[in-house]
Formats: structure tokens, sequence, C-alpha cells
């Protein structure tokens, strides 16, 4: 289990993301998850994902501690679907407009550029509204959430959130450059008409149908 709170580091007199990381219960591919997002945050240096500061093992509480940037304003979804609609009670247009939209795509899309620069490539697998962070301030976005990426040279199961995920990881397990790119599609139309893709859906066979039905191999092969 996961919690989340906004912190004060004293040292550095900064605002920082503090995540607390239950290891009670959890399998071993769960623990795993957390201690590869500790390693991946280490090794990436780029403004559009979130900073690492430290981490560390706390074994008389079982738990990991995770300190990272905080991103005041939260995540892109929470901004534009809650935030916005609390301050604008007087603006008749109570949605992002479509340029702050472009500003914040190109922004997403120079920090799937770094990870998908590396060598190997690092694949997020799960890009969302939900792990992209915004500081509304100065209108940054960071990519954040990095537990379930790795290295493209990597065999790893299905993972990620099934409404961003492209019809090939489920079709045959291919993770790569561009099944970020479809996930980060799906940001958009999210953004954009503000429901969740997929929303139509009432459970999770649906889902899945709907998905691979959009996959022109997927058709070929039945």
């Amino acid at each position: 289990m996961r919690n989340r709170y906004l912190a004060f580091d004293s040292v550095e007199g900064r605002d920082v993301a503090w995540s607390d990381i239950s290891l009670k219960g959890v399998t071993r591919e769960e623990e795993s998850q957390f201690i590869n997002e500790v390693e991946l945050l280490r090794s990436v240096n780029n403004e559009h994902i979130i900073h690492y500061y430290d981490s560390w093992y706390d074994e008389e509480k079982n738990r990991i501690v995770i300190i990272t940037q905080c991103m005041p304003s939260g995540t892109i979804l929470e901004f534009a679907l809650l935030f916005l609609r609390s301050i604008c009670r007087y603006i008749k247009n109570k949605v992002v407009s479509m340029e702050a939209i472009k500003k914040w795509s190109l922004q997403i899309l120079e920090g799937l550029a770094y990870l998908h620069s590396q060598d190997p490539p690092i694949i997020h697998k799960d890009l969302k509204c939900s792990n992209l962070f915004i500081d509304a301030v100065f209108s940054t976005i960071r990519i954040g959430d990095l537990g379930l990426a790795s290295h493209m040279d990597k065999d790893s199961p299905i993972a990620g959130t099934l409404e961003y995920m492209a019809p090939e990881i489920i079709d045959n397990n291919t993770y790569n450059e561009k099944t970020d790119m479809y996930a980060f599609g799906m940001c958009l139309l999210e953004l954009i008409t503000r429901k969740p893709p997929y929303s139509e859906c009432e459970n999770t066979m649906a889902l899945l149908s709907k998905i691979i039905s959009v996959n022109p191999q997927s058709s070929s092969k039945r």
C-alpha cells in the first residue's frame, strides 16, 4: 500500500513528496516494482521526469520511503477536472484550453523522448493522466510513477492500466516506444473529452473486447 504526503525538507529548505510504501502483505513481484522504481528514478535526470531526492528501507515498520520532487498542483487530471472547476465558478468556460493541452503535450513528449533515448530505451508501461504531474504556477509537466517501467531489452509480464493499454500488448505482450505513444494518445483523449478512455464499457470483458477489436492483427487471426 502506498501513501503520499506533502513534507518539508528542513535541511534543503524545500517542499517534497513523501511516498510511504508498506511492504506488509505485498508479493515479491510488487516489492520488486517498488525497488525498480527507485533504481530508475536514480538513473534518470530530465526536466520532465519527477526528480528523485532520496529513499530508504525502514526495517522497524517494514516499509520503503521514497522522497521526490513536490508537484504542488497534483496530477494534470486533478488540476483539469477538479481544481479549475473550483476556482472558475465565475468563468463561463470551465475547461482547459486546447493551447494549454498542446503545451502540456509537448512536455510529456519531451519526457517520453528522454526515456526512449536511453540505451537501452526505458519504456514507462503505465503512462496515464494520474501519473502526469503539474506545477501550475510554471505550467511544468513531469512524468512520474516509474514502478512498472523497464528497459526495453527486459522481458516482463503484461502490466499497466487496461484503459491506456495498446492492443498489441494484450495480443502478444509487446512493449516498446509505440505502446507508450499509444498511452500518450489516450491521455490526450481523456484531457480533451474529460472522460476516461472507454468509459462506455460497463465491465472488464467489454473493455477487453473493445480494445482488441481496434487491433487489425487481432481481427485477422480470427
